[in-house]
This record gives C-alpha cells, structure tokens and sequence, in this order.
C-alpha cells in the first residue's frame, strides 16, 4: 500500500512516489517473520507483543464491541506505520541498516528505525518539503536525514527514548525532563558546527509530553521554584514565598570546569538550533464531532430544553453508525527554539505547530500556552 493510498487513515499529504518506491508492511515484515514473532510471543514482553498485533491487524471485526474498536485502533496504527516507512522508500532513506532495524526483535533498535521514518514522513508527506537521507555530521557522523527549506536547509538527527512505570506502579508523579537532555547529549555530539540542527524527538514517556509542555521547557530552558526570602539577622520569613524561574536548563548552561580549573562561561549546547517533539493519538471522528458538549447537553437538561437534548441524542446515534471504522492517527508536535544556537532555525519552518520561541527578553509559546502547566 503506498502512503498515497493511505491518506484517508492517515490525513497526511503524500509524497510523489516513483513506482519503484511504493513499498508495503508485507514487504518489510515477510510472513516467516511474523511467524517468529508469533513464537515469540510467550517469552517477551509487552512491546513485542504489540508490534506483532499491529502487523497482523486485519481480518473481519469481532462482534465484540471493545475487541472491535481495539482492532480498529490497531489498523490505524498499521495504517500511519505504512506511511513512514513509504515516506522513507521515496526519499532513499531505507536502507539495509533500516529495515534491519525494522525487523530485528531489539525494540530499541525499532524504535530508533521507527522515529527516523516518521521524522521523515513529518517533513517530506506532511510540511511537503526535500528531504535527502544520511547528510554527514560532526567528525565522521553519519545524520537522519537534511531537509531543504525556503529559509534555508537543516539537518536532522531522531531519537525515540522510552521510559516506564516502575514494576508494581500504577501512579506517577514527575515528568521525563532527564530523558529529553539524554537525547540533546547524544545529538550534539553528532551534530556540525556551522550548520543549523534540528533534535526530533518521538518520545513514549510515562507522562505524554502533550499532557506536560513543562518537561520540554524544563529539561532545555529552566524551572519554576519557591523562593522563600528569609531575614539573614532573625532566621523569619522576610516576605510571602513567591514562584520564580531558575534559568538552568541544558541550552542556557554553561559548559563548566575548564581543564585549567577556570570555569568556561560559553553555552554548552549551541550545536542544537531546536528540539521537535512528536507524539502520536489515535482520533476518533464520533468522539466529538457533535453540536453540544456534555455540559451543554447537562444544562440544557437542567432548564428543560429538549431541543437541545434530543438533537445531542440524535447526532450522538448517527455519528456512532456514521463513523464505525474511521479511525486514524494523528500528531501533536511542538518545537522548542535554542535561544543561544549558532544557528538559528527559521519559526516559520514550524508554523504550523506551537512553538516555543524568543519574544524580547523572554520565551513563550506561540499559541499562548502557559509556560507551566
């Protein structure tokens, strides 16, 4: 299936494809490999699991309605995996080190393929922009992908960090702000100076960055805290606490202890112009494509308009019939700009996505997200 035949399941725009570049899952993952990935199945663990389900997603839907909708969510799922990986055949980035990975039961290592394939997808299907594979980076590096834009070219490097629940854990409190500097760690060491860089980050965290914004902030910029100013003389509270931002983040840190002992006031990551963050959802059309919320329907209820009510009903029974099936994946993406990189990256490379970007003397989002929260 090319990722032109997939655009319904997945709302990307594809990419002109040659005929010798249409490529399918089925190509990739052979039925001898899904055969071993089903004797696998007792003696792994959940992420293997999964990948095998969402290979082996057809067939007709159970009576069942969750099994049905489960089903449904998988084949989504397959639906925008078709597409990465179409958009990384027509743009050459499939190699044999990527279908390699692709295939091979290390899941880091089909994470890592993974990310590459829809960093690329992101720029070649969906901004519709030139994307060439494997440009060279820092001291015989070897990068994703280099992306041509109007307002000049970028490189690019992917990185698919995972962190889970410890066993036995059910509730987390905290965000992954420490796996988002281990990925800048390892992308500035293969980034060149001289050229503008960006960090594309499909992470799969406890805490889903579109639920916690902070954590990029946190992890790159700085962090909020309580300052609680005290009489040096008494020991008694001088004035009430009040909430400040300690500017310590990894692209305004300075690099540190210099051999000599002096300490090197130079920011350490100016390699990086920006980190992308994407994160997948599976959108449900029926969930809420009617007229009226559920506090609307609940007011009106309450001052006894039925209009409102029964037409609510009606949509909710129509939508439910009408869109029985139509599932498929979409993205949330947001991109935070290095305010000391050496290379700047164009805001309007991303325009279409919230930013975190320089205003003056301060940083905000573009769609006015708080910088907390």
């Amino acid at each position: 299936m090319s990722l032109h035949a997939t655009q319904r399941a997945s709302r990307t725009t594809p990419v002109e494809l040659s005929p010798a570049a249409v490529i399918s899952m089925d190509d990739i993952f052979s039925a001898p490999m899904l055969a071993e990935f089903e004797r696998r199945l007792p003696h792994t663990d959940g992420l293997l699991r999964h990948r095998y389900a969402v290979l082996s997603a057809h067939g007709p839907y159970p009576s069942d309605a969750t099994a049905a909708f489960r089903l449904r969510c998988l084949r989504a799922e397959r639906a925008s995996w078709e597409a990465y990986v179409d958009a990384a055949a027509a743009t050459g980035l499939l190699d044999d080190d990527l279908r390699g990975r692709l295939c091979g039961f290390d899941e880091a290592g089909f994470r890592s393929a993974l990310s590459e394939c829809l960093a690329c997808w992101l720029f070649a299907g969906k901004l519709g922009l030139k994307v060439t594979p494997r440009p060279a980076g820092r001291r015989g590096q070897v990068l994703d992908l280099r992306v041509e834009h109007s307002a000049g070219p970028f490189n690019v490097e992917a990185k698919a960090p995972r962190t889970a629940l410890p066993a036995g854990t059910t509730v987390w409190s905290g965000n992954d702000a420490q796996a988002l500097v281990a990925c800048l760690k390892d992308a500035n060491r293969q980034f060149a100076e001289g050229t503008t860089n960006v960090l594309v980050i499909t992470p799969d965290f406890k805490v889903p960055v579109s639920s916690d914004r902070y954590q990029l902030v946190q992890a790159f910029i700085g962090e909020f805290a309580l300052s609680f100013p005290v009489n040096v003389k008494t020991g008694a509270a001088a004035a009430e606490p009040k909430n400040v931002f300690l500017p310590r983040g990894s692209f305004v840190r300075s690099r540190g202890r210099r051999p000599d002992g002096q300490r090197d006031e130079r920011p350490a990551y100016t390699r990086v112009s920006a980190v992308v963050c994407i994160e997948e959802r599976i959108e449900n059309p029926a969930e809420h494509r009617g007229r009226y919320t559920s506090e609307q329907v609940a007011e009106a209820g309450a001052r006894g308009d039925k209009r409102i009510v029964y037409e609510a009903l009606y949509e909710a029974m129509v939508l439910a019939r009408r869109n029985a099936g139509q599932l498929w994946v979409e993205h949330n993406v947001f991109v935070l700009h290095n305010p000391r990189a050496q290379q700047r990256l164009d805001e309007t490379v991303f325009a279409a996505f919230p930013q975190f970007v320089v205003r003056g003397d301060h940083m905000e989002w573009t769609d006015g997200h708080p910088p907390i929260g």
